[in-house]
């Protein structure tokens, strides 16, 4: 393709020269003329050059003049001087000031305007190539520091021998670092080996590779297990230029794992897998096939062994559709973001290994790993040779597909250019408890969560992970968020990054949300509780000591001393780890320890035990142990859960009651709900009936009244306490009582207390002797001439002890403890069984207490509240 001509400007006062320059260079340049320096300014401003052509002598400034003012402004624009008196002292100057070459005004000569136009088409192919350079250079950065792959650029090290021994990292980016679990300021200014102590062992064949890269210049590409990191990798070795080497690692333990739960899907669904009707090929992420089924094999005519690990493409899709899709296949890979469209779903013609043309319908689907990223692709055939018209289901491999595609632990979100989200799985509808259709349009803002600290509180963030990364290009790491939702407070983390649409431009943004509110809410709690007496350094609420080879204690934090009682100089230096295991666990610690140490355990290793302090007292903890690299020394890091195992068996205690309490609502929910039921159906059979059981629907319909009423009492008691003041408590009885003689004119009222005043919330308060005292009528002895409710009040301790005691029929003993639990009747009674639950209540909410008594059937109930005064 011819290349575009070069846009000069030309600079001269001399009006005459200006029109002979134009003449004689406009079939090599697109020449603008300029006679002063305030035109070529303008010029300058509207318009693009690549090249400027400027007379050394000119009346308003001078041409160094002119030249400085245009490298100010424009400091990679080739300049190049023109002069009529041409010296040495004159290119000097010209040179220095900046100029990129220099000229006599003479062009009669041949060899001159050659050299002239040489000069020109040079210097323009110069700045254009840096210029491209800049570009690549910046693309170049934005992939360095965005990709989510480990990147690494150095040289090798030898030893005195001349043999690879180390590696200087000259360039770490941000996901090696992460990678490593390091900082990238941990490798400035050392080497592989310093930066990650002790790997020293393990990288011998690394080095050994990435030597013999830089040496021949081949590039390498192998998986590899670190065992000092315990992953798989798959690792590309390159040599971008002399003695230097370039290492991309990408992190396949998930692939592995997902290789070896595939064999594991083929093993337990054998039947469905080798002897499906259907082509069965699963590929990595680089279009290598991993697994193929029985059907594979035989329609495409080749043994297992000679497709295992071959390009996909290569093998199964005819040629003039090869790089069409395999640019769709990595460009999906890339960045997750492009739909396979129209090759989700269809038909092409493969060769076997015969030569014989078969016609499949293909269908793809994304493979993915537990957390969430891809790992290649699930590609089901049907041969559709003599079938075309015929659609087969694949109904035996659904359910895993489904599975695969739809358990993502993390939430994935796309943001369009507008900030608006595109897509969003199944996992984030849950996180953010909306719907899909909810989601999708949505932007930032609009989405009803907020940016918060360590501690959940909120701070300021007044730009979304979408708006920082589309005004600095690089990713978000750990943004962490809180959101109120229908199933109450969570908390998560948020993680972005760009990526390009189809068409290469990078405008969307890939939101990765992990919910993280059971870790943060456990943190927290453990947090709060030791806040009061930790450290910075012991935020974790644990006790840390180090000890060596013999077992003595070489260094102790302060909760170590807090936990054990012990002071500094009495346990460093002096006592062993196993002077503070309590008797009974002292024997199983040892045995257990010297198991894992011996066998090569797991690090770092658990114990539970019982701690034994300076007074001889024990605690529940469980201590990590973990070796020291390089050293025969140990980390134990202790966690007193003597508390924790508390809450634990308060937790269980709680879950009962919860799962009684909902057992009885649904219970005395549903049975007026059926006898209603009932009556309608029987009513609808002969509507002669509607007035025999029409009363009885009311009936029902009022206990379905009361009872939703009581359970919203019961979620309000207790609750709202906040007109507090001085209460006579002779009036307030009298009240409740006279509001409750309709149900029986006859019962009788006897009331011993003084005119104590307590404190409280009248109307709660009002409430609670109403729930009591209608229990006292509820539970009416019939065998009793009257009912008698006697009320004693006394002072005791500074508060006010009230006693509510009937003659009624009195609470069996076994259920004395149940008395206040949610929805508890006794003795098949009616009534809701809250009415005691919401006295305690508002009993606990004013500083009190309530108790019950009974000496069994037929001799009475008394309650005891306990108020202040």
């Amino acid at each position: 393709m011819k290349k575009a001509r070069a846009n000069l400007l030309h600079i001269d006062d001399d009006l005459d020269f200006l029109k002979l320059f134009s003449i004689s260079f406009k079939k090599e340049f697109e020449i603008i003329s300029a006679s002063d320096f305030s035109e070529a300014v303008e010029y300058l401003k509207n318009n693009i050059f690549d090249i400027v052509v400027l007379d050394y002598d000119m009346p308003e400034k001078n041409g160094l003049e002119v030249l400085s003012l245009i490298r100010d402004q424009y400091p990679s624009l080739p300049v190049i001087f023109f002069t009529g008196q041409g010296n040495e002292k004159v290119a000097r100057e010209a040179f220095v000031a900046g100029a990129s070459d220099y000229f006599n005004k003479d062009f009669t000569v041949f060899s001159t305007r050659e050299k002239f136009i040489n000069s020109i088409i040079r210097l323009v192919d110069k700045r254009n190539t840096e210029i491209e350079l800049e570009k690549s250079r910046a693309k170049y950065q934005l992939l360095f520091e965005s990709m989510l792959n480990g990147f690494i650029v150095g040289k090798v090290i030898m030893d005195n021998d001349g043999k690879p021994d180390d590696l200087l990292l000259l360039e770490v980016n941000q996901a090696f670092a992460d990678m490593v679990g390091r900082q990238r300021s941990d490798f400035y200014g050392k080497t592989y080996c310093e930066a990650l102590s002790g790997i020293k062992d393990y990288v011998g064949d690394l080095i050994a590779l990435i030597d013999k890269v830089v040496k021949t210049g081949e590039p390498a590409t192998v998986e590899r297990f670190s065992p000092f990191f315990g992953k798989w990798y798959f690792l590309n070795v390159y040599r971008p230029m002399e003695g230097h080497f370039a290492a991309v690692f990408n992190d396949i333990t998930d692939l592995k794992k997902a290789r070896e739960e595939l064999e594991k899907e083929k093993l337990k669904s054998g039947a469905i897998f080798d002897n499906s009707e259907s082509v069965i090929i699963i590929v990595d992420k680089n279009a290598k096939i991993l697994l193929v089924n029985k059907k594979a094999c035989e329609i495409l005519g080749y043994q297992e062994h000679e497709i295992l690990g071959h390009d996909i493409f290569e093998i199964c899709i005819e040629k003039n559709k090869q790089d069409l899709l395999r640019t769709r296949f990595l460009s999906f890979f890339d960045n997750e973001t492009v739909d396979f469209g129209e090759f989700s779903e269809f038909e092409c013609h493969v060769n076997t290994a015969k030569g014989l043309k078969r016609r499949i319908k293909w269908a793809n689907n994304v493979l993915r790993s537990k957390d969430g990223s891809s790992l290649g692709l699930i590609i089901t055939g049907v041969d559709v040779t003599k079938l075309n018209s015929i659609e087969i289901e694949l109904q035996e491999k659904e359910d895993i597909l489904n599975r695969v595609m739809d358990t993502s632990p993390v939430g994935i979100v796309i943001f369009d250019e507008h900030q608006k989200i595109r897509f969003a799985n199944k996992r984030t509808e849950q996180i953010l408890d909306l719907k899909k259709e909810e989601l999708i349009g949505r932007t930032y803002e609009s989405l009803d969560f907020a940016c918060v600290d360590d501690n959940g509180v909120v701070v300021e963030c007044n730009q979304s992970p979408a708006e920082i990364i589309f005004r600095t290009g690089k990713p978000v790491y750990n943004m962490l968020f809180s959101s109120e939702g229908k199933r109450g407070r969570s908390f998560f983390l948020v993680n972005a990054a760009p990526a390009a649409n189809s068409r290469g431009v990078r405008n969307r943004i890939i939101l990765v949300i992990k919910d993280i509110t059971e870790h943060y809410m456990a943190k927290k709690a453990a947090m709060n509780s030791e806040l009061r007496y930790r450290t910075i350094f012991e935020n974790t609420g644990t006790a840390l000591v180090i000890f060596n080879g013999d077992g003595i204690l070489n260094l102790v934090n302060r909760e170590f001393l807090k936990l054990t009682g012990f002071d500094h100089s009495e346990v460093v230096g002096i006592k062993k780890w196993t002077e503070f295991l309590d008797t009974k666990d002292k024997y199983r610690i040892l045995r257990q320890f010297k198991s894992t140490s011996s066998n090569g355990g797991e690090d770092p290793r658990k114990f539970e035990f019982r701690l034994k302090d300076k007074n001889s007292a024990t605690r529940h903890v469980v201590a990590y142990l973990s070796n020291i690299p390089s050293s025969k020394g140990r980390v134990v890091s202790i966690l007193d859960i003597t508390a924790l195992k508390q809450v634990e068996d308060e937790l269980i205690r709680k879950n009962k009651e919860l799962n009684d309490f909902a057992y009885t609502v649904s219970h005395d929910l549903k049975n007026p709900l059926n006898l209603i039921r009932g009556y309608l159906a029987l009513m609808a059979e002969d509507p002669k009936l509607f007035n025999e059981y029409y009363k009885k629907i009311t009936n029902q319909a009022e206990n379905l009244v009361e009872f939703v009423n009581k359970l919203l009492e019961l979620s309000r008691a207790g609750k709202i306490v906040a007109n507090m003041g001085n209460i006579n408590l002779d009036y307030l009885v009298r009240g409740v009582f006279a509001s409750l003689t309709s149900r029986d004119p006859e019962a009788e009222l006897v009331l011993h207390s003084a005119p104590y005043l307590v404190k409280g919330d009248l109307m709660n308060l009002a409430r609670l002797f109403s729930n009591l005292m209608s229990n006292a009528f509820q539970h009416k002895d019939p065998d009793k001439e009257r009912l008698v409710i006697e009320v004693n009040c006394i002072q005791e301790n500074g508060g006010a002890v009230i006693s509510v005691k009937d003659n009624g029929i009195g609470i069996d003993r076994t259920n004395l403890e149940k008395i206040f639990l949610p929805g508890f009747t006794s003795g098949g009674h009616l009534g809701t069984g809250f009415g005691l639950t919401i006295a305690k209540k508002i009993a606990e909410a004013h500083g009190g207490t309530i108790a019950v008594k009974s000496d069994g059937q037929g001799k009475g109930t008394e309650f005891v509240i306990k108020l202040p005064l």
